[in-house]
């Protein structure tokens, strides 16, 4: 497929879920103290402060860099296990990220309420001759809340170049698989969820 220039800076962005104000076991991310490392570069990240906005979020995390590899020391350290994904935040472009997912939240989306059964018996209106059968549940009731959810972000600047062609797809770094959206434009890039790659595991493997 090729080959394409990633440009590096001082200031990156990472993603908000790869880093914990406190480490957990089995968590490969960054948090204070702890080193990880950056895809596609010779460079090592140690947290040594983090930043609070308003909202009390983190905003801002200060590392310290090595170019030598944990295991290439002296004396050797364990290897790394944490190799994060990032975006330049001199270079990255800012983009939307439209988030889709199922439309409904069960399968079958007019089925009743799990435990329940839904209304069988007839209901009659005073002065009516005919009965009246009541109303089961509607699939408006079970509509997932989270079908799409819209997120902001950045992007490598090569994919401005791909901004302004709906339909074209991408595999985006440990999330899922994106395709440009019919409104995308260079100067507001625009790309929608197709699948996660959890989803796309599980169906390679039926």
């Amino acid at each position: 497929m090729g080959t394409h220039p990633m440009p590096f800076s001082s200031q990156i962005y990472i993603e908000r879920s790869d880093f914990r104000e406190a480490d957990e076991k089995g968590f490969y991310g960054m948090a204070p103290g702890k080193e990880v490392h950056l895809k596609y570069t010779a460079v090592y990240l140690t947290c040594t402060d983090v930043k609070k906005g308003p909202d009390g979020l983190v905003s801002e995390i200060t590392c310290s860099l090595s170019e030598t590899a944990p295991e290439s020391r002296e004396p050797a350290e364990p290897k790394i296990k944490g190799h994060l994904h990032w975006v330049s935040a001199q270079h990255g472009a800012a983009c939307t990220i439209n988030l889709y997912d199922y439309l409904f939240s069960k399968e079958a989306p007019e089925a009743s309420v799990e435990g329940e059964e839904a209304p069988a018996e007839a209901a009659e209106e005073e002065g009516a001759e005919e009965e009246v059968a009541a109303e089961g549940p509607s699939f408006v009731d079970n509509l997932n809340p989270d079908s799409l959810i819209v997120k902001t972000g950045y992007c490598e600047p090569d994919l401005l170049a791909y901004a302004d062609k709906p339909g074209t797809s991408f595999q985006f770094e440990r999330v899922g698989f994106f395709a440009v959206d019919k409104d995308s434009t260079k100067a507001k890039p625009i790309f929608n969820r197709v699948v996660t790659l959890k989803e796309s595991k599980d169906k390679k493997s039926l």
